[in-house]
């Protein structure tokens, strides 16, 4: 379901890019909303999945969600403490912003 929801957003990216629209419009920032409530319960659910944690950073960093990464590496590296992989991208995206 998530990889859909994301299929939809890339969709709907080349469709304004083709009609020459460049604004982004509620449309847009409702599916980013979407993904992100996906990827939230996701990680509530499946709390020890390091991958879907990477999966979700990811997501948010291509869509510059700064203030969302905030709250994301906070959660994870709660929920994952001795997760190294994930200790040191969040420590070089703090060192980034």
């Amino acid at each position: 379901y998530l990889q859909l929801e994301m299929n939809f957003e890339a969709l709907l990216k080349c469709r304004r890019r083709r009609l020459g629209m460049t604004r982004q419009g509620p449309p847009d920032f409702a599916i980013r909303r979407r993904i992100h409530f996906i990827f939230s319960r996701a990680a509530r659910r499946f709390k020890g999945d390091e991958r879907l944690w990477m999966q979700w950073i990811d997501f948010a960093e291509r869509r510059k969600a700064d203030k969302r990464l905030e709250r994301i590496y906070g959660r994870a590296l709660a929920v994952l403490p001795h997760s190294v992989p994930l200790w040191t991208r969040a420590a070089a995206w703090e060192f980034e912003a």
